[in-house]
């Protein structure tokens, strides 16, 4: 079956100006990457090209026709002199007062595309706002939007919005929208459900420090946090475990993300994470780099105060006391089994 990518106009290639409206040579400007990327992707892959645009009463006073088509016209020759052509043009020219389901992110003018010709599921839409997200929703695909250029407030709320979405990514630049497409999303998940504990992980490496962590355990939970954010990955960790026995459960099955990547990528993103996680706030932590080599299993490790060298448990949380207490522990049970 065949696939396309259903790319916005202004915002996505073009430069949008704030009257939203590409009516002069002095407002035409590409979007940065927007023609190198678009090339990569023509050649590199064999989806179909096809442009989806809204503009706003374009053949109407507010917008004469002889204002947009010069523009748009050295825009698909610049384009065409890279190797870029589109195979459909889509515009609607409603305004957003008329509803109309031709307008964006309607379906009304991609009959053609719903057909059962084209394997949506495959398909990508490319905007640079929520409407496009809503499009490719509407049409059941998936979409990339380019947020690199909207107001921080803007940009962050959208990356909040679809910030563990299989649907939905939220990129800067078009750079990592050519990589997506081309190299397809690296995202793996895993459910493991025990008598101890129900485990809900997911690690996105194209994500961009967004985490949703909940064990049950706050000072845990913090520590996965840094994991996403220093490691700038996507990362929901989500564990019921039995707290009321034990909380051991719940950091053996909940600590070890990295066992969802698919074999040979990401364990260098989860080392990487794990050198950025030194002592905490005011607890020096001895031997660190076998912490951070071993990750957060070897929260266990001796506490040290500032002075005295004795081990500081009134600053220490009651989840690192217990782990030093059972490694303390585990040389007599060891010592024991051998006897």
């Amino acid at each position: 079956m065949k696939t396309a990518l259903f790319i916005d106009r202004d915002g996505t290639i073009l430069c949008e100006p704030e009257d939203e409206q590409i009516d002069s040579f002095e407002k035409f400007r590409f979007v940065d990457g927007a023609i190198s990327n678009l090339a990569f992707l023509r050649t590199r892959t064999q989806h179909e090209f096809v442009m989806v645009s809204n503009q706003d009463g374009l053949g109407t006073d507010a917008y004469p026709e002889e204002d947009f088509w010069p523009t748009h016209n050295l825009m698909l020759q610049t384009l065409k002199g890279e190797g870029v052509e589109f195979d459909d043009i889509l515009i609607d020219r409603s305004f957003p007062e008329d509803h109309l389901p031709t307008r964006k992110p309607g379906t009304g003018m991609m009959s053609k595309y719903l057909s059962g010709d084209y394997d949506l599921s495959r398909c990508y839409v490319i905007g640079d706002r929520d409407t496009d997200a809503q499009l490719a929703i509407n049409l059941g695909c998936k979409a990339v939007v380019i947020a690199g250029g909207l107001p921080d407030a803007q940009r962050d709320a959208l990356k909040e919005k679809y910030a563990f979405s299989d649907q939905i990514f939220v990129s800067d630049t078009w750079n990592k929208v050519a990589e997506i497409i081309f190299g397809g999303q690296r995202v793996a998940s895993v459910r493991r459900t025990t008598k101890e504990t129900d485990v809900d992980i997911r690690l996105d490496l194209d994500g961009q420090g967004q985490c949703d962590i909940s064990t049950g355990l706050g000072f845990f939970d913090h520590m996965l946090e840094q994991i996403a954010k220093h490691g700038n990955v996507g990362l929901r960790v989500h564990v019921k475990g039995d707290l009321h026995v034990d909380e051991h459960h719940t950091i053996e099955d909940g600590h070890r993300p990295w066992r969802v990547l698919p074999p040979g990528i990401g364990r260098q993103t989860w080392h990487r994470a794990l050198w950025l996680l030194p002592a905490h706030g005011r607890l020096p932590l001895s031997g660190g780099d076998r912490l951070r080599r071993k990750g957060l299993a070897r929260l266990g490790r001796p506490v040290q105060a500032r002075k005295g060298g004795g081990y500081a448990y009134r600053d220490v949380p009651a989840l690192l006391q217990e782990l030093q207490r059972r490694r303390q522990d585990e040389p007599q049970h060891q010592s024991r089994g051998r006897q």
